[in-house]
């Protein structure tokens, strides 16, 4: 079973739907330094996010500009660098890992059934960013993606369900 929070949103119809949800990818910089993004799926807040640069230098977000699908230009500025801009993409599928990905989308839809959508799509946010931890080590980038997609799925519903691993 799918949850009903991956089918489109009410606006697209059966002939032009694609597969994949509604995610919308909000800027708030109402404030001088407050240059952060906030995911939300439908109208569920998914989870607030930054943008990784090379080094430890903090950067902010000024803009987001030329969303086309699921990709999006990020404008950005930091202390060694003014006006920078990347275009990337933000996505909360599991790409590297069919198994984790369909295990992460029972686990939804079994939560979902139980009214848990919130933790549901937490769970899912939580797996993207350890995988996305992971893998940007150095130490990590040997390793299968795809078997460690599935590792970092396993790792994230045990430590959910205080499990032993």
């Amino acid at each position: 079973p799918v949850s009903k929070y991956f089918h489109p949103h009410r606006a697209k119809t059966a002939s032009n739907w694609d597969g994949k949800a509604t995610d919308i990818l909000l800027l708030h910089n109402v404030a001088q330094g407050d240059g952060r993004l906030s995911l939300y799926r439908n109208v569920h807040h998914i989870v607030d996010c930054g943008i990784r640069v090379h080094g430890d230098e903090k950067v902010e977000i000024t803009d987001l500009q030329f969303g086309v699908g699921n990709s999006v230009d990020v404008h950005y500025s930091g202390e060694k660098m003014q006006n920078c801009a990347l275009r990337g993409q933000l996505t909360l599928t599991l790409e590297s890992s069919f198994l984790g990905e369909h295990l992460l989308q029972a686990v939804e839809a079994a939560l979902e059934k139980v009214g848990l959508l919130d933790l549901a799509l937490k769970t899912r946010a939580d797996c993207i960013r350890l995988l996305d931890y992971v893998l940007h080590r150095k130490s990590a980038v040997q390793m299968a993606g795809h078997a460690f997609g599935n590792e970092v799925v396993r790792t994230v519903l045990l430590s959910l369900f205080r499990l032993e691993g």
